[in-house]
């Protein structure tokens, strides 16, 4: 991936899964930002990371909860008395602070919208996800 002035950019990224959680945590950093790094003997102070990325946990409504709880009006029903999972995404997108209503920057956080849409579609697609519940 390359950016605006053709700088090499690196995906770094953190995943984590286990039977109570997935997680994966990532940002975008210059390959010239990342070899500082990488060299102890650098200055990093100037290093900027925008982790972005998601979570995904279960909803606490497990089959043997929906047993116990059957006759509770408050007992959520899943698919074929399945339990979900709850999705928590994040991203982090820089923006110039001079102008706020800049149409540009309407636009940024339109895309970033629209990635969040996308990126939420491609992980119900992932994981069978049949419907979404916003909350």
């Amino acid at each position: 991936v390359t950016n605006a002035a053709n700088n090499a950019m690196l995906f770094l990224q953190q995943t984590s899964i286990d039977v109570s959680r997935a997680l994966v945590v990532y940002s975008v950093v210059e390959e010239t930002m990342l070899r500082s790094v990488l060299d102890v003997s650098d200055d990093t102070s100037n290093l900027v990371l925008l982790p972005s990325g998601f979570a995904i946990l279960p909803d606490g409504h497990g089959r043997a909860h929906h047993a116990a709880a059957s006759n509770s009006s408050s007992a959520l029903a899943g698919l074929n008395g399945t339990a979900g999972c709850l999705l928590t995404a994040a991203y982090q997108v820089p923006v110039p602070f001079n102008n706020l209503r800049h149409p540009d920057v309407q636009e940024t956080y339109e895309n970033a919208g629209k990635r969040i849409c996308h990126a939420i579609k491609k992980i119900m697609d992932a994981v069978g996800a049949p419907i979404v519940v916003p909350i």
